[in-house]
């Protein structure tokens, strides 16, 4: 099975561009299961979970809905929408999509076995990504005690990175070592909660010009062409359980130039061998 993540820049891109990138999408990266952000589904039917709407913006007063969001598309397996859970430690069912509705969308991959899937995007808010991620785990912690940790993927543009250092001590006020450890927290924090990142280069080589705190050790894949930067960041990860880690799936980041020019990331493949549903 073929999961994918991608930020597809909806609100930056012209009409033709839009299309043209669902049109990539579908012909080029070819998924099952897409995690979608900053996105408009072309067709909202029962192989889509998407918020009406979009994201709502409560940066905002009073909040605004800004039409795109985060998206779970399938293009095969049935899939539901999914936003409560049980947790353990409540007699009622928890809601799931209290951060910004529309951040965030979450299906199950029905089957046998069910599979749970999560597109995530961690809007900056007023400053601070990683304080929205962090209410973003808050929320999906009951999904996550009420799978046992079992069968999930977590996956979008979070917007954090572990990739801070003196370099960009300018446009983080002299506060890049604060920074890495907050977003380094995050990163401590989804494997706290039995979730791994498979989004890491392979191969003994570090990143070209990531000049990040880790040197030789450094594992980071560009996933982002920032316009008012040339850095090679990356702010995109897919996180799976132990179980889905033991499949020891293959990573396919398409950092080539028919993808960026349609968004300023670029789609990441997580494959899977066999089915999953």
């Amino acid at each position: 099975m073929r999961i994918a993540t991608w930020n597809m820049d909806h609100w930056k891109r012209s009409a033709a561009l839009r299309k043209e990138a669902w049109d990539f999408l579908v012909t080029q990266v070819r998924p099952d299961i897409a995690l979608l952000q900053e996105t408009v589904p072309v067709d909202v039917d029962d192989h889509v979970v998407f918020r009406s709407g979009g994201l709502l913006d409560e940066r905002v007063s009073p909040p605004k809905e800004r039409g795109w969001g985060s998206a779970v598309v399938s293009f095969g397996p049935r899939i539901r929408a999914i936003e409560r859970a049980m947790s353990p430690f409540s007699r009622e069912p928890v809601p799931l999509l209290r951060t910004y509705p529309g951040s965030v969308a979450i299906a199950q991959v029905v089957g046998d076995d069910p599979l749970v899937v999560v597109s995530a995007y961690g809007v900056i808010d007023r400053g601070y990504a990683d304080a929205t991620v962090h209410r973003i785990l808050s929320d999906l912690t009951p999904l996550l005690d009420e799978q046992r940790a079992a069968r999930v993927i977590i996956a979008g543009d979070l917007n954090i990175t572990t990739q801070w250092s003196a370099k960009h001590k300018g446009v983080l006020r002299g506060r890049h070592v604060e920074c890495l450890r907050r977003d380094a927290n995050l990163i401590d924090r989804f494997s706290a909660l039995g979730l791994h990142n498979v989004v890491e280069r392979q191969g003994p080589n570090p990143l070209e010009g990531c000049e990040c705190t880790l040197g030789a050790e450094c594992r980071h894949v560009q996933t982002q062409r920032h316009e008012a930067s040339v850095f090679p960041w990356q702010n995109d990860y897919v996180f799976v359980t132990e179980d889905l880690l033991a499949q020891k799936p293959t990573v396919e980041v398409f950092d080539h130039d028919s993808a960026w020019r349609l968004s300023s990331h670029c789609p990441i493949v997580v494959n899977f061998p066999g089915d999953l549903s």
